[in-house]
């Protein structure tokens, strides 16, 4: 695995939904996969992505943990040589 991407998600399913569509329209050359923590404190955007993304490595902490914290277990569950961090409303 080349690169691993690191999302942190809190309560932000209509941005994040565009973010992993614009990942997967613009990433052609590289292997990578994508991981969401989910901190927010209900299962709805988990749900949501789990079903539109069902390849994609999904944390549900069901409470809010802090960005660093969540950084850091998105780093543990990654496989890549390269970890890119990014906002769930970034568009590639």
């Amino acid at each position: 695995m080349e690169l691993s991407i690191v999302i942190i998600n809190y309560e932000m399913g209509k941005y994040i939904i565009k973010c992993i569509d614009s990942i997967y329209k613009e990433t052609k050359r590289i292997d990578f996969e994508i991981i969401i923590i989910d901190n927010s404190c209900d299962r709805t955007d988990y749900d949501l992505l789990k079903e539109k993304f069902p390849k994609i490595i999904i944390r549900f902490n069901g409470r809010n943990l802090g960005f660093s914290k969540a950084c850091n277990q998105g780093i543990v569950l990654s496989s890549g040589s390269a970890i890119l961090i990014l906002n769930p409303d970034t568009l590639v």
